[in-house]
């Protein structure tokens, strides 16, 4: 079986829902490990607690987001 990241596979991510990947695409357990599941995968608007302002690490890269939507 290939690594999760060595799969190619497609979503489709139903209105007001979210498909969240990890940037360790090897070590991740984001929605892709959450595909047999009730959900699928997919994370409701509702259920996000937060949003992401800024890339902190590594330090070369640090930055803000742009805001979209």
């Amino acid at each position: 079986m290939a690594a999760a990241s060595g799969v190619v596979f497609q979503v489709r991510v139903p209105p007001d829902s979210l498909w969240v990947m990890g940037d360790n695409r090897y070590n991740s357990l984001d929605s892709r490990a959450h595909q047999e599941s009730a959900s699928r995968g997919f994370v409701s608007y509702s259920d996000v607690a937060g949003r992401a302002f800024a890339i902190i690490g590594p330090v070369s890269r640090l930055s803000w987001l742009g805001r979209s939507g």
